[in-house]
């Protein structure tokens, strides 16, 4: 098998199978999929940093057997930190290098909590996850919404495409809170916003009551649940990738996910819009 060790950052990251196919639809190799985590890797290190990530990894590529991963695996390098947290110990990605060493593992997916420290949240997740008959753009239409609620409130957030089918406001706080506090909050808003727009929005998981609805996932900020991390790839049938954008974006109606080569560009063009 042959190997190449390639620098990042002052690290040496062992560099294997670089040809095989991790996105047989388009033919996207092992070598693309590491070339844009490295593209995207300083994005991708200002999520993580002090965060234990879970990874969902792609042995054979999309379309066969995945499986998540929150234990730091054997062999990992001794310069990836490391944080133990209910007998787990997760890795933390706090170099590109780890990030990069996390994609030539086959890691498609990084999944992060809303906090770096357990019981002291750093931000609120707003979770939009359309019902059947609903798509990218209802979400938009909620996350507007969803916007409005927060300024009336003092706050700000920044919408990310899912990389799936839907999308996140995520919501900076100037200092810790409280899990318990952010989870009624999250919850409160989802029934509002429920109560006062019962055509569009939903707050329950109930599959039968969110025909045409968006369903904000309240839930996701459980202090024990992840969401997937800002610029990070998905295990689907293309390569999209969760990629934050513009509320003039949003305001006009966003349509698709990105494919990566788009979140890429769009990285170059606006810069990192994850300003938390």
């Amino acid at each position: 098998m042959s190997a190449i060790v390639a620098q990042v950052e002052g690290r040496q990251v062992r560099l294997t199978s670089l040809t095989k196919t991790m996105y047989p639809a388009v033919g996207m190799t092992k070598s693309q999929v590491i070339d844009y985590y490295a593209t995207v890797g300083p994005a991708i290190v200002r999520q993580t940093c002090g965060r234990p990530v879970t990874r969902i990894r792609f042995p054979l590529g999309v379309g066969s057997q995945s499986f998540f991963e929150k234990n730091a695996p054997e062999g990992i390098p001794d310069w990836i930190p490391e944080m133990l947290v209910n007998s787990i110990h997760y890795p933390v990605f706090d170099e590109v290098a780890a990030v990069v060493w996390s994609a030539q593992n086959n890691a498609l997916e990084l999944h992060t909590p809303q906090w770096r420290q357990p019981g002291a949240v750093d931000r609120l997740v707003v979770d939009l996850d359309p019902g059947p008959g609903a798509g990218l753009t209802q979400c938009c239409e909620v996350a507007l919404l969803v916007q409005d609620y927060l300024a009336a409130d003092g706050m700000h957030g920044q919408p990310v495409t899912s990389g799936s089918k839907g999308m996140q406001v995520y919501v900076p706080f100037p200092e810790p809170m409280d899990p318990g506090a952010v989870l009624n909050y999250a919850r409160s808003m989802a029934g509002d916003l429920t109560a006062k727009h019962p055509k569009h929005v939903v707050a329950t998981m109930t599959k039968s009551k969110r025909e045409r609805r968006v369903f904000i996932d309240w839930s996701q900020n459980n202090p024990a649940k992840t969401t997937i991390t800002p610029y990070s790839l998905r295990g689907k049938h293309l390569p999209f990738a969760a990629t934050p954008v513009t509320w003039d974006e949003v305001r006009s109606g966003l349509d698709e996910q990105f494919l990566y080569s788009e979140t890429m560009a769009r990285l170059q063009q606006y810069g990192d819009l994850m300003q938390m």
